[in-house]
C-alpha cells in the first residue's frame, strides 16, 4: 500500500509539472518503437518527406533564423518542436539559457521540460498537429500577408492560440505568405506526421554518422583526430587554438568529398560515439578535466546562409607541420592556460607561447571563411550586429613580415592586457565598457601608434600590404552588407567602395574573438551592445590602417566623408583619433581619386593574376575591362553607372533570372548600396539615411543567402528591362507597380516555387560544395 502511494505521488507530481494540455504532453509523443523502424520508412523519409522539407520548409525554418525557432533542417527539429521564447531580443536583461539543436537537451521530453519547448507535430493518433493544420490553412486561404514572417513574431501553441490566430490572420498558413504545397507535397507530409513522424532506423541512423568510403573514410577521420589529441603540451596548445578558430566552419576532407564535420569536444574518444560536452563559448571551461576533440559528421541540410567551409587536406597538414611545429617558439607551450575568462576570452594571453606570425599566417591562409564567420557569425543574422559595417567595402591585410610583433618583438606580450575584450565581462553594464575595455583600446592604439612611427619612419608602400603570397586569392576579400546580414567573397567585387579595410594580426584576432569565439546570441544587452560598441573600434582601426596608404590631406578629407553628422565628427574627434601610420605614404599619386588609384595600384601591379582571380565584367572601374564585356554585361553595365532614385525603391538583394532562347538561365545579383552618412551609432540609422547616394552593383551569381526579391527577363529584352529600370522614381509609385508585375516574381504569383528551384538549382550549379538552401524569410511582400 506504501509502495503504491508513492508511486501515484510521484506520477501526480510529474503530471502537474508536465501540464495536461495536449501541448504540455510529452509521455504522448507519437514515435514509432525502434523495432518498427524499416528500411522502407527510410527510404519514404529520405527519398519523399526530406525533399519537401528542405525546398519548401527549410527556406524558412533552419539555424538560430528559424521563427519560433523551428528548426526543421533535421528531423530532430520536429520533434524539438517550437517556443514562445525569441532568441533576437535587443532588450533581453538577462541572458536565456542555450537551445542548441543536438548540443542543449537530448530528446523531446527534455526540450520541453528543460527548455520550455512545445510539440508541433501529434501528441496522439487521433489529433491534428499544428504543422498540418498550418499547411491546410494555406491550401484554404492563400492571400497576401501583410507582415514579414520575422515581424509576425507570434507562436501558437496549441490547437486554442492556433484557432485564435487564424481567426485573425486566415492567410497565415504555411509555407508562411508563399503558394501553398502541391497536393500531392501536402499528402506527402501529413501521411508521415499521421504515422507518428518515426526515426531513422538505428542502422539508418549510424550510416548517417559514419564517415564515408568504409574504412578508409574511418581511417581519415580518426587521422586528424590523433592530430588534435596529440598528448605533448605543444600539440595539445595548437589544438585549442585550432578548435576556437574552427568550431563553427563545416569541416570538408579531401579524401571524403561531399560530407561535412564540425570540430567538437567530447567525452568519449575513437572509435566511441561523439558526446558533445555543451559549453556556450568555445574557450569556456569544458566541464570534464579529460576531454578528446573529435569531427562530428554534419547530418542536417545544408543551408547557405551559414555554410562556412575549411579544407581540411594533406596540404592543409603540411601547412600546420610548418606554421606550427617546425618553427622554433620563444616560449615553451609547458602548461595549458587556464579557462578563467579574463585569460581564456584573450587569445594574446591563452596562446602567447604560439609565434604569432603563425597565428596570423594560419589566419591568412583562410581568410575568407575567418572573415565570412564573424560576417555571418553563429547567428546568422542580426541588424544591430551587422549595422556596424557599411554597405560596400574590400578588405587588405598588411604583410606578415611588416607586422609590429615582426619588427618589435614582445610587441603582442606587452599590449596583451590592453587587448582584452568585452567576452570576459559580458554581463557588466554597458557604462562599464567604456570605463575599461575602451580605456585599454585607446592605450594600445597610442602605443602601436608610436611603433609605427619607429618601424615605418618614411611612411607605407604597396609591398606592405600582404600579395597572397602570390597565388592566394584570398588576399583581397570584398563584402557586401544587406541590411541586416552580409556576404563575404574572395577578389575585388562592385563599383569603387566608399570604405576600405586593411587588417593587421591585432585587428584580425581580436574580430574574431570579438565577434565569433567570444559571442553568445543567448546573452543579454550588455554583452551585445558592448560587443557592437567595440567593433567600432576594430571598424576604425582598420580604416586607419587603409588611409596609412595615402596622402595625409586625403585621409582627412576620407575621414570626414565616412563620418558625416555633428555627433559622428564629435565622437570621431574624442573617441577614436586617427591611429594610423602618421608619415605620408610612399606610394606617388596623381589624380583626384587617391583611393580608386589606391585599388588600381594593388590590384593591377602588386597582385598577381592568380591572386586577382575572377575579375568583375560589369561594375566599373577596379580592373573591369570594357572592351571585353559581352552584349548583356554592357547593357546590365549602365544600371552601375547611376546613382541616387532610380534604387531607392529596390530591397537590398534582389536576383535576376536572364532566360536565353535556348531554355537556359544566368543568374545575377543586384545590390543595392544604401548610403549613410555614417555607421557609428547601433540604433536611428533611417535617420542617417542619404538616398541620393545610392549605388548599384551588378554581379555574376549569388552573392547572398538572404534574397529579398526574384526578377526574370528574357535575354532579348535586357535592354529594355535597364531602360524601363533607370526610368524608375521614388515619387511616381504607379510605373513601380507596372515595372514590379511586368519583371517581379510575386509570391503570388502561382510559378514561384518552379522559379525559385530555378534559382536554387543556378546558385548549387555555380558554388558546388559552397552552396546551400536560399532563405525565403526576407523576401518582401509585393
Amino acid at each position: 500500500m506504501r509502495l503504491c502511494c508513492m508511486v501515484w505521488f510521484w506520477l501526480w507530481c510529474f503530471w502537474l509539472c508536465t501540464g495536461c494540455s495536449g501541448s504540455k504532453a510529452p509521455e504522448n509523443l507519437v514515435q514509432l518503437p525502434e523495432s518498427a523502424a524499416s528500411k522502407d520508412l527510410d527510404l519514404a523519409f529520405l527519398s519523399e518527406v526530406k525533399p519537401i522539407l528542405d525546398h519548401r520548409c527549410v527556406t524558412c525554418h533552419s539555424c538560430y533564423t528559424a521563427p519560433c525557432q523551428l528548426n526543421l533542417a533535421h528531423m530532430e527539429g520536429i520533434r524539438r518542436g517550437a517556443t514562445k521564447e525569441p532568441l533576437y531580443d535587443g532588450t533581453r536583461i538577462n541572458e536565456i539559457a542555450p537551445t542548441r539543436l543536438f548540443v542543449d537537451a537530448d530528446n523531446a521530453l527534455d526540450w520541453i521540460q528543460k527548455k520550455n519547448f512545445f510539440p508541433v507535430a501529434r501528441t496522439r493518433p487521433e489529433q491534428s498537429s499544428l504543422i498540418e493544420t498550418l499547411i491546410e490553412q494555406r491550401q484554404a486561404h492563400s492571400g497576401m500577408v501583410k507582415v514579414s514572417s520575422k515581424e509576425s513574431h507570434f507562436c501558437p501553441q496549441d490547437s486554442r492560440e492556433l484557432k485564435a490566430y487564424m481567426q485573425e490572420f486566415p492567410n497565415s498558413g504555411m509555407p508562411y505568405g508563399l503558394p501553398p504545397l502541391k497536393p500531392y507535397e501536402q499528402a506527402v507530409i501529413q501521411k508521415w506526421l499521421q504515422a507518428g513522424y518515426p526515426k531513422l532506423s538505428a542502422e539508418r541512423q549510424q550510416w548517417m554518422r559514419t564517415p564515408g568510403k568504409g574504412s578508409y573514410g574511418a581511417a581519415q577521420v580518426a587521422r586528424w583526430e590523433a592530430l588534435f589529441n596529440s598528448p605533448d603540451p605543444r600539440h595539445q596548445l595548437v589544438a585549442r587554438y585550432i578548435y576556437e578558430h574552427l568550431y563553427l566552419g563545416h569541416l570538408r576532407l579531401s579524401e571524403l568529398p561531399g560530407e561535412f564535420y564540425r570540430l567538437v569536444r567530447s567525452r568519449a574518444r575513437w572509435p566511441e560515439p561523439v558526446q558533445v560536452l555543451p559549453t556556450t563559448r568555445p574557450f569556456d571551461a569544458p566541464g570534464s578535466k579529460v576531454f578528446y576533440y573529435r569531427l562530428q559528421k554534419i547530418e542536417e541540410t545544408i543551408t547557405l546562409k551559414n555554410h562556412i567551409i575549411y579544407h581540411l587536406s594533406p596540404e592543409k597538414w603540411n601547412r600546420w607541420q610548418q606554421l606550427f611545429f617546425e618553427e622554433p617558439w620563444p616560449l615553451e607551450a609547458k602548461d595549458l592556460p587556464s579557462y578563467d575568462p579574463d585569460i581564456s576570452a584573450n587569445p594574446f594571453l591563452a596562446f602567447k607561447a604560439i609565434p604569432a606570425e603563425s597565428r596570423y599566417r594560419f589566419l591568412l591562409d583562410d581568410s575568407q571563411f575567418f572573415v565570412s564567420a564573424f560576417i555571418k557569425g553563429p547567428v546568422c543574422e542580426g541588424p544591430i550586429a551587422v549595422n556596424v559595417i557599411d554597405e560596400h567595402f574590400l578588405i587588405f591585410f598588411l604583410n606578415p613580415r611588416q607586422d609590429l610583433e615582426q619588427q618589435n618583438p614582445g610587441f603582442l606580450d606587452r599590449s596583451a592586457s590592453d587587448l582584452a575584450l568585452p567576452a570576459a565581462g559580458r554581463n557588466s553594464p554597458i557604462g562599464s565598457f567604456y570605463v575599461k575595455f575602451k580605456a585599454a583600446q585607446l592605450d594600445f592604439v597610442e602605443q602601436r601608434q608610436k611603433l609605427f612611427g619607429l618601424s615605418f619612419p618614411h611612411g607605407l608602400e604597396l609591398n606592405d600590404l600582404w600579395d597572397g603570397d602570390g597565388k592566394n586569392p584570398q588576399a583581397v576579400l570584398t563584402v557586401f552588407r544587406h541590411f541586416d546580414n552580409a556576404w563575404v567573397s574572395s577578389g575585388a567585387w562592385g563599383s569603387t567602395p566608399k570604405t576600405i579595410w586593411v587588417m593587421d594580426y591585432p585587428i584580425f584576432e581580436r574580430m574574431y574573438y570579438l565577434l565569433v569565439a567570444g559571442f553568445d546570441v543567448f546573452g543579454n544587452v550588455f554583452h551585445q551592445g558592448a560587443t557592437r560598441m567595440y567593433m567600432d573600434n576594430l571598424r576604425v582601426e582598420s580604416e586607419d590602417l587603409f588611409l596609412s596608404f595615402l596622402g595625409k590631406k586625403e585621409r582627412q578629407n576620407l575621414r570626414k566623408r565616412w563620418y558625416r553628422g555633428l555627433a559622428a565628427t564629435e565622437l570621431m574627434k574624442y573617441l577614436n583619433p586617427y591611429g594610423g601610420v602618421q608619415a605620408a605614404s610612399r606610394i606617388p599619386y596623381f589624380s583626384k581619386d587617391p583611393k580608386l588609384e589606391f585599388l588600381q595600384y594593388v590590384l593591377r601591379e602588386r597582385f598577381e593574376s592568380k591572386v586577382r582571380g575572377q575579375t568583375d565584367g560589369i561594375n566599373c572601374c577596379l580592373y573591369s575591362n570594357e572592351a571585353k564585356q559581352n552584349p548583356l554585361e554592357k547593357s546590365l553595365a549602365k544600371l552601375s553607372r547611376k546613382p541616387g532614385q532610380h534604387f531607392e525603391r529596390l530591397p537590398d538583394l534582389s536576383f535576376l533570372l536572364v532566360q536565353k532562347a535556348n531554355g537556359t538561365s544566368s543568374l545575377f545579383s543586384l545590390i543595392h548600396h544604401k548610403e549613410h552618412l555614417n555607421v557609428s551609432f547601433m540604433f536611428g540609422e533611417d535617420g542617417r539615411r542619404i538616398p541620393e547616394e545610392d549605388r548599384l552593383d551588378i554581379l555574376p551569381g549569388a552573392f547572398g543567402s538572404f534574397p529579398n526579391f526574384m526578377l526574370k527577363v528574357p535575354e532579348q529584352n535586357v535592354e529594355s528591362f535597364v531602360q524601363e529600370t533607370l526610368a524608375l522614381r521614388a515619387d511616381a509609385p504607379k510605373a513601380w507597380s507596372i515595372w514590379l508585375k511586368k519583371y517581379g516574381i510575386s509570391r503570388q504569383n502561382h510559378d514561384f516555387w518552379h522559379d525559385f528551384d530555378r534559382v536554387q538549382n543556378l546558385v548549387d550549379k555555380d558554388k558546388g560544395d559552397s552552396s546551400g538552401v536560399l532563405d525565403l524569410s526576407k523576401y518582401e511582400l509585393w
